[in-house]
């Protein structure tokens, strides 16, 4: 133990030595809150050159911090002794989003004993390969925020290096917002994943699933609410505008250069993918994205001369909407492929381990061929997948849940790529992990994860790593505890089933552990302690670990090296910060392990080691005031003058008496002429929906079909007309010019439309299928207009993909639009089965009662010799039916009588076919055509009106036998 050296001073100043000229490990040092009594009088007495002088020194302090009980009675100390080890072995991610008191109480301590190291830690809280706390990182930042906010604009280049580029998103929004929001925010997001997990995917969620009543626009949350707290917090406090032009800064800096590099051929960053777009998320949260806008494309630039402020930043936003799209192909990111359907794109080897993972089920949908055969690459491990900030419950607990087969696959090579990742790092040599399995361990973790679970997933990933006489074995805390060996199986569920299914009981007995150790003859080096530090009592006024390191001592053998790993957010510590021999650490992150093999003697130099990185060495604690000035000013644009907007509005009355000069009359526009009337009722809301549709198709297609009639009536483009349903009527908006059209003129022209509208077809659709009394419900007429003998000639009848039957029924459509009036019927045609023939048939459905019967029997008299002397027909009726053949597995053979040698080939090929996995892509090609055909024939049925659901139902019968005739024509296997 070295003796903490007290500051030189001079007079009553102190003089402060830099942190950069001392180590981590030395600054902690000095300011640790407990000392060795034996060494520090070994060091005094030289100096004072009396034992009993020193000694009665040394008995005014503490040998130890003070103890405190844990949750079952056993000892433990108060704290570690330092509070930057206190701010490391107890910062544990929450289970759930709530107020973080700990972790800022934590803060709090480690800034006043060394704001530099606990800079550091904030780093590596967040640093993708440090604890991989995102949420934690979020809330210290923040709290750096209100604590030294000139040091967090210092360090804010840091968080895309630490975390990644969407970190400084969210700390804006967490600032912008307030802490209350932003943890109301959390807990919506929380509550609505722990809802909706086991919901289907395809499932649409409304507002009532969000909880949000509709009151209009600009209700609470609301995106007008939130531009007017986040322009409020701009204009209101300079320190938060610095924060908001810094971050700006920042995105636009990095998209310049990515926009080089792309230029040049060369890889760019993520930058891009986590820039804010335009009324996005963090866009509607912060009002970020016109900012980058504006640093990334400066209105100084020739391009912006001449334009006012307002077009200046509409101009900008949409270049960077370009610029962004740009790079987004440039990446071709995934999201972008599969929102845009190109799966084939998609290099599932590079995909992140986040994007693998969450999107899995939609590639084995969309992609089945091409992830099949990744995924069996995986198996065999001739892939490597990537695992990122993957940790191993989260992998874990994929294996073990209801997921497809693939996502346990690829939760397979995951965790076997992170074995890998994890032994190059460094090799565990000679070391065992006790697991805590008792039921203070059931405490929720993460969404779904307890900390059971973490303690079982690190557990094994630190029996897989181990080697030497203990690899592959496992220690859970019990009464009776035991060494148990691993199954000799590299399958995570059958590993965690084996250790969920260990003896264990509702007590913690660490001391029983190392009893159990000391019966053996070679005990191992390392032992490691996943547990959540509540251990039983060992017996007498003291901790656990002193206990044992007495136990040791009696029995004559060196005590291995003890690493506690902390998993829950307790106060207290097993053992302190000078123990030599004992490691602290706490998170859920693998990365963490390489302390394990890099350790020093003692948790200050464990945490020295870990703060000793590239990235913790970029942080800086700002105290120079010049320096704090100036990053609270911000970074500033230059001014620019923009072009003035004139606008006529703007003139005020006593602009013109002080110049003299007068205004020059202006032109009065002409008020337009609007006319509103009333063309139909509907009995309820019901009827209102079913008028206007799945997103508003169906009033769409009236208004367009009234506005027809309107061009006839009066000049089209010399009117405007709308459509409105509203309070259970249909209203309808014909706006003018007075000089176009005269009051009776328009009067006119709706009152046609008021007539017309009992006629139209999709006013009488919703009628009848409400079942509304009074209707027009309309006339139908059908007729057979040819008969086919085979499938054969039914197939050349329809042509591949049902080009010919399209023609044919344009070729009827206009020689039915020759003979009817337009508008006054609906024509379809329709293929049924009769017997053993098929049987082409045509149904009129008539919406205007001038027609006549002997009308409609003409019309379809003339459309029957069409059909019946047309090529297409005359053409399937010479097709031949087909010889006696043979189906296997898909494939259609062919077998004649003179020709069996060519059977034989074929039979060879469709062996070959089989070895080769041809026939799984066959089928799922035709799956999917099967599936097309159906819900088309589904489709095709719906739009004949009229039909009683048992006469649909039969004809949907007799059509399912032609599926697979469908689709052998359109598929040639």
């Amino acid at each position: 133990m070295v003796l903490p050296q007290a500051p030189r001073t001079f007079g009553s100043a102190k003089l402060r030595v830099p942190v950069s000229a001392v180590s981590t490990e030395a600054v902690l040092r000095r300011r640790l809150r407990c000392l060795d009594k034996e060494a520090c009088s070994a060091l005094l007495w030289p100096s004072v050159g009396r034992r009993d002088v020193v000694k009665h020194i040394m008995s005014f302090v503490d040998p130890e911090r003070p103890l405190a009980d844990t949750e079952v009675g056993g000892k433990m100390f108060q704290d570690t002794g330092s509070a930057n080890l206190d701010f490391f072995f107890q910062s544990v991610p929450q289970g759930k989003p709530r107020e973080n008191t700990q972790l800022k109480g934590l803060l709090d301590k480690a800034w006043a004993e060394s704001p530099e190291v606990c800079l550091k830690q904030i780093l590596l809280l967040g640093s993708r390969d440090g604890k991989q706390d995102r949420y934690s990182f979020y809330d210290a930042m923040v709290w750096l925020w209100y604590k030294d906010p000139a040091t967090l604009l210092a360090n804010l280049h840091l968080v895309p290096e630490c975390n990644y580029w969407k970190g400084l998103l969210e700390v804006l929004a967490r600032i912008c917002e307030g802490q209350e929001r932003s943890l109301q925010r959390d807990l919506a997001l929380y509550s609505h994943y722990k809802r909706c997990k086991d919901a289907p995917a395809d499932r649409k969620y409304t507002l009532e699933d969000a909880g949000i009543p509709g009151v209009g626009n600009y209700r609470p949350g609301s995106r007008l609410e939130m531009a007017a707290e986040a322009l409020k917090r701009y204009d209101s406090d300079p320190v938060y505008r610095a924060l908001f032009e810094r971050i700006g800064q920042l995105f636009a800096e990095q998209l310049r250069l990515d926009m080089a590099a792309m230029r040049r051929g060369q890889r760019v960053s993520l930058c891009a993918k986590w820039c804010p777009l335009l009324y996005h998320s963090f866009d509607r949260r912060t009002l970020l994205c016109e900012s980058v806008a504006r640093w990334l494309f400066p209105s100084s630039s020739p391009e912006f001369a001449d334009c006012t402020e307002r077009q200046y930043a509409y101009r900008a936003r949409d270049l960077l909407r370009k610029q962004l799209s740009e790079l987004g192909e440039y990446m071709k990111l995934p999201e972008r492929l599969m929102c845009q359907q190109r799966w084939g794109e998609i290099q599932y080897k590079a995909l992140p381990a986040a994007c693998l993972t969450k999107h899995a089920k939609s590639f084995e949908k969309h992609d089945p061929v091409r992830f099949r055969e990744f995924m069996d690459k995986v198996e065999c491990g001739k892939v490597r997948v990537n695992t990122g900030a993957l940790q191993p419950h989260e992998i874990l607990k994929r294996t073990s849940g209801c997921g497809t087969d693939a996502e346990k696959a690829l939760a397979q090579g995951q965790w076997r790529a992170m074995l890998e990742r994890i032994r190059e790092a460094g090799q565990l040599q000679d070391c065992i992990a006790v697991c805590d399995v008792s039921g203070s361990m059931s405490c929720e973790a993460a969404p779904g994860v307890s900390c059971m679970d973490v303690a079982i997933a690190m557990s094994l990933l630190v029996a897989e790593l181990a080697s030497g006489p203990v690899a592959r074995q496992v220690i859970t805390f019990h009464e009776s505890p035991t060494m148990a060996t691993l199954p000799n199986t590299s399958d995570l569920a059958e590993l965690a089933d084996f250790v969920r299914r260990l003896k264990w009981g509702g007590s913690t007995n660490f001391y029983k552990v190392f009893q159990l150790l000391l019966q053996k003859e070679a005990s191992p080096k390392k032992i490691l302690v996943f547990s959540d530090m509540q251990f039983a009592p060992a017996g007498g006024n003291t901790t656990v670990l002193r206990q044992i390191q007495e136990n040791y001592r009696r029995a004559g053998r060196a005590m291995p090296e003890l690493v506690f790993w902390n998993l829950r957010g307790t106060s207290g510590a097993p053992a302190l910060a000078t123990d030599e021999g004992v490691v602290l650490i706490s998170g859920f992150s693998s990365r963490m392990l390489k302390l394990v093999t890099e350790s020093g003697p003692d948790p200050l130099a464990a945490l020295s080691q870990a703060l000793d990185n590239p990235l913790c060495a970029k942080g800086r604690v700002i105290q120079d005031p010049a320096e704090v000035r100036q990053l609270m000013a911000g970074p500033w644009q230059a001014v620019h003058t923009f072009a003035a907007e004139v606008e006529a509005s703007d003139a005020q009355p006593d602009q013109v008496a002080e110049h003299d000069v007068p205004a020059p009359a202006r032109k009065q526009p002409s008020t337009p002429r609007t006319l509103t009337t009333q063309l139909a009722t509907l009995p309820c809301r019901v009827a209102e929906a079913a008028l206007v549709g799945k997103g508003g198709q169906k009033i769409q297609q009236l208004r367009q079909l009234l506005h027809d009639r309107l061009c006839h009536e009066l000049d089209a483009g010399r009117f405007r007309f709308w459509l409105d349903v509203r309070d259970c009527s249909l209203l309808a908006t014909v706006e003018a010019a007075k000089t176009s059209f005269g009051e009776q003129q328009l009067h006119d022209a709706l009152a046609q439309l008021k007539a017309h509208i009992p006629r139209s077809v999709v006013y009488n659709k919703v009628r009848h299928v409400l079942g509304i009394d009074g209707l027009l419900a309309p006339r139908h007429a059908s007729s057979v207009l040819a008969s086919l003998p085979t499938q054969r000639a039914l197939l050349a009848f329809l042509g591949r993909k049902g080009l010919k039957i399209q023609a044919l029924q344009a070729e009827l459509q206009s020689l039915l639009d020759a003979q009817l009036p337009a508008g006054s019927f609906s024509f379809c045609l329709d293929v049924q089965l009769r017997g053993v023939s098929w049987e082409v048939a045509t149904t009129l459905e008539v919406h205007d009662d001038a027609l006549t019967n002997a009308q409609l029997a003409t019309a379809l008299e003339r459309l029957k010799a069409h059909v019946r002397g047309s090529s297409i027909y005359t053409e399937a009726c010479r097709v031949q039916p087909a010889a006696k053949r043979r189906r296997s597995n898909g494939f259609v053979i062919q077998f004649t009588k003179d020709d069996r040698g060519e059977a034989a080939r074929l039979g060879a090929e469709l062996a070959a076919a089989k070895k080769a996995q041809v026939l799984e892509v066959a089928r799922a090609r035709k799956q999917r055509a099967l599936f097309k055909l159906r819900r088309a024939i589904r489709a095709r049925a719906a739009q004949v009106n009229g039909r009683s659901k048992a006469k649909m139902a039969s004809r949907g019968k007799k059509m399912a036998r032609t599926h697979k005739v469908f689709a052998d024509s359109l598929f040639d296997f």
